[in-house]
């Protein structure tokens, strides 16, 4: 529950990038436009997030690959198909399995009840700043 409670706020941030990104790429007409703004983005990302990532143990790395998969109703695996290239999906599939998990792994509420539960508060309450929790990690 701590790390879910810890991890929201990241995971929304990342969720908003999320919708962001593809309101972006609706908006824009060419792939070559599509592209410059998917490298200039992740360019940005990468420079934001990979130390606080890094830090990330197994379980908080899991939790977090969880709800942003609840949040956005896509698997983790294909969130990086999508944006990155299929290769690299398969390569951060295979290397997630060597700490048993599955990046292709749909989120079902049904089977995580409790995740669910706790999910379901956070979002009924006030939600936690996310700089609040970038700001400490």
């Amino acid at each position: 529950k701590k790390h879910i409670y810890d991890l929201w706020p990241l995971a929304m941030k990342a969720t908003n990038i999320f919708t962001d990104v593809l309101h972006e790429l609706d908006n824009t007409d060419s792939k070559r436009d599509q592209k410059k703004f998917l490298k200039q983005k992740e360019k940005q990302l990468s420079d934001e997030f990979t130390a606080q990532l890094k830090n990330l143990n197994t379980t908080e790395g899991e939790i977090l690959m969880r709800i942003i998969a609840r949040n956005t109703n896509h698997s983790v695996y294909d969130l990086i198909k999508e944006f990155k290239n299929p290769a690299s999906a398969f390569y951060w599939n295979t290397t997630s399995k060597l700490f048993g998990y599955n990046l292709k792994e749909e989120y079902d509420a049904a089977k995580y009840k409790d995740f669910e539960f706790i999910c379901q508060e956070l979002e009924d309450n006030q939600q936690p700043e996310t700089d609040d929790y970038l700001a400490a990690h």
